[in-house]
């Protein structure tokens, strides 16, 4: 665990390129070229600055299918996915009274990598909001810089929150990137921990 920073470049999507998208629906999720948001995501606070650059499209991606592992290990609906690793995936069912005090008590069900990838694993196409990007920039658990990229910013960026850069951040960036800003539609600073 820990603090993870990209400098992430971003492009528009050609016409061209939307036209191809949209007529084979590729399946994006492990393509690194681009950064997708779903219909769900939109509204998320965290991606509002990447909004101007993104291109909608119908494509395809992987989603784990979260309601049949519930049914599947007997997992009441309504508790929460934890978190999916390498390792595998977590269902835990939180139960609270009604002060979220006291009677607190949690169900796990640990769930294989291979059982995600055979049976809870599914690939959809649905309407998907794209851009092109690349990471010209990371660094890692640099909480002096991470500092001063949200002071530069001008508010406090959310986990796995994507800041559009201004030319502060720029200049704070520019010793370590591995391209010229100037050659991408813009940049953003997004923080992973």
């Amino acid at each position: 665990m820990g603090l993870d920073q990209y400098a992430i470049a971003v492009r528009r999507i050609s016409d061209t390129k939307r036209n191809e998208i949209n007529n084979n629906h590729p399946d994006l999720t492990n393509d690194c070229n681009y950064l997708f948001l779903t219909k769900n995501e939109l509204d998320d606070s965290r991606y509002t600055d990447l909004m101007p650059f993104l291109t909608q499209v119908r494509a395809s991606h992987q989603i784990t299918d979260i309601e049949q592992m519930k049914k599947d290990f007997g997992v009441p609906a309504d508790a929460q996915c934890v978190g999916r690793a390498f390792t595998g995936t977590r269902l835990i069912d939180h139960y609270y009274d009604a002060d979220y005090k006291n009677n607190h008590k949690e169900y796990k069900v640990d769930i294989d990598v291979l059982a995600l990838e055979d049976k809870y694993t599914k690939v959809v196409t649905e309407d998907m909001w794209i851009c092109l990007r690349r990471i010209i920039g990371q660094w890692r658990k640099d909480y002096d810089f991470d500092d001063a990229m949200q002071e530069a910013y001008g508010y406090c960026l959310e986990n796995c929150g994507y800041a559009l850069c201004n030319s502060d951040m720029i200049d704070l960036m520019k010793g370590d990137l591995k391209d010229d800003p100037s050659n991408y539609d813009a940049v953003f600073y997004h923080i992973w921990f």
